[in-house]
């Protein structure tokens, strides 16, 4: 849930820094660029002055670099690509495109130097066995990256196929094809892995208050609402169970034999693709697919469409359809998640619906910069809040351990050195009772759950005994059917020694 928080604050500063582009690459560029058009084409320029949405343009323009435009390679060779539009293009496509593609490769190459130099010196210096690979399986964090980039990639696309200059339109048509290869590929490897790798388990129920409660009655069976401390714990520990709608558990049948990415894409699926799927439940695991083509669409949009109000509306279109998929389909795994996708959704709906009202003439330009100002703020918002709220909690944490060592300090300010340290001992052993105390409360749910699966096997077992005409337990008379030793007794049924076969069973004790 905390990496997924992180993802949607960058994917929320990602969508503010395109929204003073919509309506046709910020109004201030869209000008300028048709300024010069007019003046190639000996066309006299009778346009009005103009200052449009220049509060929000500026917003974007100073959070552009969320989307990976970090600088533009057309500054540093003007006569070598000969695109004078580029200079009133807000995203550049090489620049961006080296910018993400060394974001991947440095990932790459940090798993390669942890995995062969750094993760063998660590278990030798530190005597544990670590991760070998905290980042997953090769490509899992290399799609992320190229997930979150993708947005950049097709912008800065656009805007190469808007300048109209060969040196950019040829070149832009091919990484538009290349950059849907990989968008492709990773829905066909999907939809092949969630056919019978893995397997979405339900947690407890489908609806959060039923999780919740049930979660809240096993607490109390438990004995871990005694206290008003314990309550408040088990009421936290309850509501973090039931924000989790279900899990996903790998169900691959591992062959044994060690395959490459390329010779075999998908061995392995939930490890190499996990970050793609496990966000979300079985109804919605292409979600992360969806929001790589709404990017490339909308990025391709913005620098093409010239016309405000086609460009806006057609990107207000776009954000209807998403936020239709958040409210319907409601694809996250986590409740929280579903709560702030709508959330995030609908103050982006919102807030391009104005900018789309300013484009056609049915807003002003205040009203659509107060609106923008406003929902980009609004949007950060849910996944800021859990962030906020770690945050204060760990903070409360350390008032509180202060609070208790203050505390203690007064208690044994009186104390011989012998008898303070007798005391922390007595306390120390007190926490220490009631941690194993909680420890042994959350153990007993999962003990039963192991015993009811040890015991359908035990039920096969008694079901086959029983059908080879067996019957366990020591022989009551002679002549009856033969002993059959309990499966705990036997070992295997025949061992070879020294070249003759002797029985290795451990014999029951006569009768």
């Amino acid at each position: 849930a905390g990496a997924a928080n992180i993802f949607n604050i960058v994917g929320q500063g990602q969508f503010v820094a395109i929204a003073g582009k919509i309506g046709g690459a910020s109004n201030a560029a869209a000008r300028r660029r048709r300024r010069l058009e007019k003046r190639r084409q000996g066309i006299e320029d009778d346009e009005e002055e103009d200052e449009g949405l220049l509060g929000a343009s500026a917003l974007s323009d100073g959070l552009a670099w969320l989307n990976f435009h970090w600088f533009s390679l057309a500054d540093y060779g003007q006569s070598f690509f000969n695109c004078a539009p580029m200079e009133f293009a807000t995203a550049e496509m090489y620049g961006t495109t080296i910018i993400v593609v060394a974001a991947i490769t440095s990932i790459s190459i940090g798993r390669i130097i942890y995995e062969l130099w750094l993760h063998p010196m660590l278990c030798k210096c530190t005597g544990k066995e670590l991760p070998a690979q905290p980042l997953g399986e090769f490509p899992s964090y290399e799609l992320k990256t190229f997930a979150t980039g993708t947005l950049g990639i097709a912008e800065s696309i656009g805007f190469a196929l808007g300048t109209g200059c060969r040196s950019y339109v040829g070149a832009g048509i091919f990484f538009a094809v290349v950059l849907c290869i990989p968008i492709l590929g990773l829905l066909k490897w999907l939809r092949d892995g969630m056919r019978d790798r893995v397997v979405y388990e339900v947690n407890d129920d489908s609806y959060f208050h039923n999780r919740f409660f049930i979660a809240w009655d096993r607490a109390k069976r438990q004995g871990r609402r005694k206290t008003t401390f314990s309550a408040i714990v088990a009421f936290a520990a309850c509501v973090n169970h039931a924000r989790e709608r279900g899990s996903w558990e790998p169900n691959e049948i591992d062959d044994g034999v060690p395959k490459t990415f390329w010779e075999e894409p998908i061995k392995g699926f939930q490890g190499k693709f996990g970050g793609m799927f496990e966000d979300y439940v079985t109804v919605g695991w292409w979600f992360s697919v969806w929001t790589m083509l709404r990017g490339l669409t909308i990025g391709i949009i913005l620098g093409t469409v010239f016309v405000g109000s086609t460009n806006s509306g057609l990107i207000a279109g776009i954000y209807a359809l998403d936020w239709v998929i958040e409210v319907v389909v409601q694809p996250h795994n986590d409740a929280y998640n579903v709560f702030s996708g709508i959330w995030s959704s609908t103050a982006r709906l919102i807030q391009v619906s104005f900018l789309a009202a300013y484009f056609n003439g049915a807003a002003s330009a205040s009203v659509a910069e107060f609106a923008n100002l406003i929902m980009s703020f609004l949007g950060f918002l849910p996944s800021m809040s859990p962030i906020i709220l770690q945050i204060l909690s760990a903070i409360t944490a350390a008032i509180a351990s202060f609070a208790a060592c203050l505390g203690f300090a007064q208690e044994t300010s009186g104390m011989e050195g012998m008898d303070m340290y007798d005391e922390s001992v007595a306390r120390a052993d007190e926490a220490q009772q009631a941690a194993i105390g909680a420890l042994a409360g959350n153990m007993t749910s999962m003990q039963m759950q192991a015993a009811r699966s040890m015991q359908q096997p035990g039920q096969a077992q008694r079901g086959y005994v029983s059908a080879q005409g067996f019957r366990s337990g020591p022989p009551s008379s002679a002549g009856g059917p033969p002993y059959l030793p309990p499966p705990g007794q036997m070992g295997p049924p025949m061992q070879q020694m020294g070249g003759s076969m002797r029985p290795n069973m451990q014999m029951p004790p006569p009768p």
